[in-house]
């Protein structure tokens, strides 16, 4: 578990199997502001009466973009728990938790002001997705919450990830045997293009994956961006987006492609050429 305090700020940073009887299984933040930016949160735990299965907050501000919840224990908040704090997250998905309130998100006051805004997420595990205590609000738009949520743009609807993460056999996150599955958007999903139709990414803002974080008009619920190799942007990758993006190949690498063509950008390096052929086969064969 870490503990910081202050002004971090936290990128493509990986919490997996780590476990506290305090606050916070896999992160604890306390007197601060904090940027979490493309992040994992994997099969942590606060067990013994302990809140904050991934992630717990206290007297701070915290902003988190592109981060992915998956699997973390808690009795309360097994993804996130925010106590006395106001937490700000876009684009993340949450996934598999366990916990006896608020399996995905949990905010508590215990004399200070406590909020919990979320916009374009994915909030997916069984049900009981939030909980709030003391005079603590959260507020949840255009997101795909199970079992639904009174905010604008939300919808309960399967986000048809491509492959569901399970437990193994011994039914602990973060061990050997588990399947952490794909939470990445499959073809079709309610979830691509049903963001926050204002929404405008930080300069150089990409998804979990390191591709552009808008790259069809509207951007996609959760922390994965669907449209790389859906050039037409119909939500699927077909042989229509072949044709378009081999002519979006630019010959040597390290040519710049030309307007249009970076949603055939697999790699991310700028430049459509023969490696990125390779990823739009894989994207291709998802349907």
């Amino acid at each position: 578990m870490l503990s910081v305090t202050g002004n971090p700020s936290l990128t493509s940073c990986w919490f997996s199997g780590n476990s506290t009887c305090l606050l916070g299984g896999g992160l604890y933040v306390r007197d601060g502001e904090a940027v979490v930016v493309g992040c994992t949160f994997l099969g942590n735990r606060a067990t013994n009466l302990a809140y904050g299965g991934g992630v717990a907050t206290e007297l701070s501000d915290v902003t988190f973009r592109n981060c992915l919840f998956v699997g973390n224990q808690a009795d309360r908040g097994g993804g996130l728990y925010n106590r006395d704090s106001h937490s700000i997250v876009s684009n993340c998905t949450f996934s598999e938790h366990s916990s006896l309130e608020g399996r995905a998100v949990a905010c508590d006051s215990n004399g200070e002001p406590s909020n919990v805004d979320l916009t374009n997420c994915i909030l997916w595990d069984s049900g009981n997705e939030t909980w709030k205590g003391g005079d603590s609000t959260i507020e949840i738009t255009y997101s795909d919450v199970h079992g639904g949520y009174l905010g604008e743009g939300c919808v309960y609807l399967d986000p048809e990830f491509v492959r569901i993460p399970h437990f193994g056999l011994d039914g602990i996150w973060g061990t050997a045997d588990d399947d952490y599955g794909d939470l990445r958007l499959g073809p079709g999903s309610p979830c691509i293009k049903t963001g926050d139709p204002n929404f405008t990414p930080e300069p150089g803002e990409t998804d979990l994956d390191g591709h552009f974080r808008l790259l069809c008009a509207i951007v996609d619920m959760g922390a994965y961006e669907f449209g790389i190799g859906d050039h037409d942007c119909d939500s699927e990758v077909d042989l229509d987006d072949f044709s378009s993006c081999f002519s979006c190949i630019t010959g040597p690498a390290g040519d710049p492609y030309i307007e249009g063509c970076q949603i055939c950008d697999f790699d991310y390096d700028l430049d459509v050429d023969l490696f990125d052929l390779t990823g739009f086969q894989k994207a291709f064969t998802l349907k």
